[in-house]
């Protein structure tokens, strides 16, 4: 990757730090009507598999809004 690199991870998707990269910036959103955040880390089991799978995929790219990739994706079962 380099300066400007953008990756959209999809609810659920394990993800962790394993170096110092230097000027790395991380930038998490929910959805306007998410009325709180759910942090899963690991070890919730089927109840957090559950809440995961019943998320709504993008309705605007958050990168490009109306017309991102993002948008593109069907489905991701």
């Amino acid at each position: 990757m380099t300066k400007g690199d953008v990756m959209i991870l999809p609810a659920g998707t394990g993800h962790a730090m394993e170096e110092d990269l230097g000027g790395f910036s991380m930038v998490g959103s929910y959805p306007t009507e998410a009325d709180n955040w759910d942090h899963c880390i690991g070890n919730e089991g089927k109840e957090a598999e559950d809440r995961i799978r019943s998320l709504k995929w993008f309705k605007r790219d958050p990168i490009y809004g109306q017309e991102g990739s993002v948008l593109d994706i069907e489905s991701l079962d």
